[in-house]
């Protein structure tokens, strides 16, 4: 009785790299090439495993990189078993690779943006203008990094020297407005904002300016937002509107108060079917409780009371009013248990420990490309 031949794991090789990107290609002998699918992954402290490339191909640049970094990278490939239906991924040996070192006029850009050395970048915009919008290790520009560390005449400086004021950074791809926005630096949003940004981009995570402004709690930024046209019923990943997410973080009643005013929509739901006046009831906070409760209609909130009633009765098959008490209970001590975890993995990062993340924008993509195959590049 003979066995089936193991296939071989596809093997990488290294064609070269830059600052911000590595270019490889790979070998795989196994059968049925037409139906085969490969994927490129490198290793991330956050993210664990992130997928660069996804295709039909057998070479690929994985971009946005930090220079003179040290990358775990492997390729899997896996096979179509059926209509739609891949098999799992065979991977090959994971290999470090590693981007180039930063060249030492970055370095230098960088040092006098910390040093809020203003006259230093603009002597460096007239001989580089062209680098002015360069990455630095945590995916920062040096805009980004001035408007974070509210380095005002830096800030200025490149605004007025030609650095894009649009540019995204590497992290979750924040724009310069809404770090600005975080951060409650008003005079870099507005030097931003004559220059014509746009308040309704959106991050990797769907967030707007105006869901920035609100998590950093600045009411002076979320009304400068609002009078500039931003969207207060824009809603992120998880569905939350600024208002929903001024409810999770503990937000100032002005706050709330001026987005109910300005027209958010008490009534929206996110992904959970859940409103801010549920998300309120959940996290506790009677004034926020009472200030929700003014503006949301009470027909949806016993509509919705009953229905949840009633699923429990079918769900549990319980007996007594009491036991339909207790179990709701705790069915909303799960729910506060898992919100509160979401809460703490996106609305607690954004203040300095996304410098850790790699930008994930688009990496889940599975839209086809010209030839009907899966993308060369995510």
């Amino acid at each position: 009785m003979s066995s089936t031949p193991q296939a071989r794991k596809p093997i990488m090789r290294y064609l070269g790299s830059t600052r911000n990107s590595i270019s490889l290609e790979w070998e795989w002998e196994g059968s049925g090439d037409s139906n085969s699918s490969f994927k490129v992954q490198i290793e991330d402290q956050v993210y664990e495993w992130i997928t660069k490339y996804w295709g039909k191909k057998k070479k690929t640049t994985i971009k946005e990189l930090g220079p003179g970094e040290l990358y775990r990278t492997r390729v899997g490939v896996a096979q179509l078993i059926g209509e739609d239906i891949w098999g799992d991924e065979l991977w090959s040996d994971t290999v470090i690779f590693a981007t180039q070192l930063d060249l030492p006029w970055t370095f230098y850009l960088f040092q006098n943006v910390q040093q809020n050395a203003a006259a230093n970048v603009v002597a460096f915009s007239k001989k580089r203008n062209s680098c002015l919008d360069v990455y630095n290790k945590y995916g920062d520009t040096p805009l980004i990094l001035a408007i974070r560390e509210r380095k005002e005449g830096v800030v200025e400086s490149l605004v007025e020297n030609g650095a894009d004021v649009a540019q995204p950074g590497k992290a979750l791809r924040k724009t310069p407005l809404m770090v600005a926005c975080f951060g409650g630096y008003k005079a870099a949003a507005e030097a931003l904002v004559n220059r014509g940004v746009d308040w309704n981009v959106f991050d990797s995570n769907k967030c707007q300016a105006l869901h920035y402004a609100v998590d950093g709690g600045k009411l002076e930024m979320v009304r400068y937002g609002i009078e500039c046209g931003a969207n207060v019923n824009a809603q992120d990943r998880f569905g939350w509107t600024p208002l929903m997410r001024g409810v999770l973080i503990g937000c100032s009643l002005p706050i709330l108060t001026l987005l109910i005013e300005n027209g958010a929509d008490v009534n929206l739901k996110d992904q959970n079917k859940m409103r801010a006046l549920d998300l309120a009831r959940l996290l506790g906070g009677s004034e926020m409780k009472e200030l929700l409760e003014q503006y949301t209609e009470p027909e949806e909130d016993k509509t919705k009371e009953d229905e949840s009633l009633a699923h429990q009765e079918e769900t549990y098959n319980l007996e007594d009013e009491r036991d339909v008490e207790a179990k709701r209970e705790e069915d909303e001590e799960r729910e506060v248990s898992a919100l509160m975890k979401t809460i703490d993995e996106i609305l607690g990062m954004p203040v300095e420990d996304d410098k850790l993340l790699e930008d994930d924008h688009g990496f889940k993509s599975m839209d086809q490309d010209d030839e009907g195959q899966l993308p060369s590049e995510i």
